[in-house]
Protein backbone atom coordinates (compact mmCIF):
# COMPACT_ATOMS: atom_id res chain seq x y z
CA UNK A 1 0.00 0.00 0.00
CA UNK A 2 1.11 3.47 -0.84
CA UNK A 3 2.41 5.76 1.81
CA UNK A 4 -0.73 8.01 2.61
CA UNK A 5 1.79 11.10 2.20
CA UNK A 6 2.09 10.84 -1.50
CA UNK A 7 -0.28 13.20 -2.81
CA UNK A 8 1.26 15.93 -0.69
CA UNK A 9 5.12 14.90 -1.38
CA UNK A 10 4.11 14.49 -4.86
CA UNK A 11 2.62 17.87 -5.19
CA UNK A 12 6.01 19.81 -3.01
CA UNK A 13 8.32 17.97 -5.44
CA UNK A 14 6.54 19.47 -8.15
CA UNK A 15 6.80 22.70 -7.01
CA UNK A 16 11.29 22.29 -7.52
CA UNK A 17 10.38 20.87 -11.04
CA UNK A 18 10.87 23.01 -14.24
CA UNK A 19 7.94 24.31 -16.58
CA UNK A 20 9.76 21.65 -19.09
CA UNK A 21 9.81 18.81 -16.51
CA UNK A 22 6.02 19.83 -15.36
CA UNK A 23 5.11 19.69 -18.85
CA UNK A 24 6.70 16.61 -19.82
CA UNK A 25 5.73 14.58 -16.77
CA UNK A 26 1.81 15.73 -17.51
CA UNK A 27 1.81 14.79 -20.83
CA UNK A 28 3.55 11.18 -20.16
CA UNK A 29 1.35 10.60 -16.97
CA UNK A 30 -1.82 11.37 -19.31
CA UNK A 31 -0.11 8.59 -21.99
CA UNK A 32 0.43 6.20 -19.13
CA UNK A 33 -3.14 6.32 -17.47
CA UNK A 34 -4.42 5.76 -21.18
CA UNK A 35 -2.48 2.93 -21.41
CA UNK A 36 -3.39 1.05 -18.47
CA UNK A 37 -6.14 -1.18 -17.83
CA UNK A 38 -8.97 1.29 -16.97
CA UNK A 39 -10.30 1.78 -13.06
CA UNK A 40 -6.84 -0.03 -12.14
CA UNK A 41 -5.30 1.70 -9.19
CA UNK A 42 -2.36 2.90 -11.21
CA UNK A 43 -4.42 4.38 -13.40
CA UNK A 44 -5.61 6.79 -10.59
CA UNK A 45 -1.77 7.51 -9.78
CA UNK A 46 -1.19 8.40 -13.02
CA UNK A 47 -4.07 10.66 -13.73
CA UNK A 48 -3.34 12.57 -10.17
CA UNK A 49 0.22 12.72 -11.52
CA UNK A 50 -1.14 14.73 -14.70
CA UNK A 51 -3.22 16.90 -12.51
CA UNK A 52 -0.73 17.57 -10.18
CA UNK A 53 1.32 18.75 -13.06
CA UNK A 54 -1.24 21.33 -14.39
CA UNK A 55 -2.08 22.52 -11.13
CA UNK A 56 1.70 23.81 -10.74
CA UNK A 57 1.81 24.99 -14.33
CA UNK A 58 -1.63 26.62 -13.36
CA UNK A 59 -0.44 28.50 -9.97
CA UNK A 60 2.56 29.42 -11.76
CA UNK A 61 0.70 31.29 -14.44
CA UNK A 62 -1.07 33.00 -11.80
CA UNK A 63 2.40 34.19 -10.22
CA UNK A 64 3.24 36.46 -13.50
Amino acid sequence: MRDSNWHSETQEQYQGYTIAELQYVREDARAAAQAVISGSPRQNDYLDMAIYASQELKRRENLT
